[in-house]
């Protein structure tokens, strides 16, 4: 599990932590949705930001109430929410148009084909949709802005705003090996559990399939391997 301020390295992010505190802080001109998915990611715990103005504090989920707190004793205040601004003087699409909105429409469908593989595969495993197993545990979901991720969110309990704690990109869906990597990720999102336990869960028990049948074969051996391993054992 990586830390918060492995993390932002890797990010090539500068960072500090409060002395009085112990709370990461970055400059808020480095911050945006995506380097706080990809720190929830990377670190296996949903991640929350406060905006102050000139500096974001980075902190889990879990405390960030406790974090809000002690800035507040430190006399700093959260930024308040800024409401959407409408978007004037759109620019002109200049590209090619039909690829845009083939591009588009393959990207829906992707997405919606990964949808329907959440409901199926919760329903098999007698679990109920992952996407029901999501929203019992706060989880919303919305496509990007770009219309070329699926993100997860999360409900910060200090500010109230939405936070996203997860992402899957249309790239990281593009092969059945990868699209099964992504689908297992939110089956352990959904139990509660970091990505990748599901995985390690399914290699431990093909490993102790694989114990119990070695051994098996010294007891009853059909090859040379297993006969020079019962000669071995005798």
């Amino acid at each position: 599990m990586n830390s918060i301020g492995d993390i932002l390295d890797e990010k090539d992010v500068d960072w500090t932590v409060c002395e009085q505190t112990g709370l990461h802080f970055i400059n808020s001109q480095d911050y945006n949705e995506e380097l706080l998915t990809d720190i929830s990611t990377m670190s296996k715990i949903p991640m929350n930001s406060l905006d102050y103005g000139t500096f974001v504090v980075i902190c889990p989920q879990a405390k960030a109430q406790h974090a809000a707190g002690l800035m507040k004793s430190l006399g700093y205040s959260l930024q308040p929410k800024v409401a959407a601004q409408p978007i004037i003087n759109r620019p002109k699409f200049k590209g090619d148009l039909v690829s845009e909105v083939a591009d588009s429409l393959n990207s829906e469908k992707l997405f919606q084909q990964f949808g329907k593989a959440m409901r199926v595969l919760g329903e098999q495993l007698g679990i109920g949709p992952l996407q029901d197993r999501l929203k019992k545990r706060g989880i919303t979901w919305k496509m990007g802005d770009d219309n070329d991720s699926l993100v997860f969110y999360v409900n910060n309990d200090v500010t109230g705003d939405l936070q996203p704690v997860a992402r899957i990109s249309k790239e990281s869906l593009n092969s059945q090996h990868d699209f099964q990597e992504q689908l297992t990720n939110v089956l352990d999102f959904a139990m509660g559990n970091s990505p990748g336990t599901f995985k390690q869960q399914q290699e431990k028990i093909r490993n102790q399939q694989q114990m119990v049948q070695d051994i098996s074969k010294v007891v009853f051996p059909n090859d040379k391997s297993s006969q020079v391993a019962s000669l071995m054992l005798s």
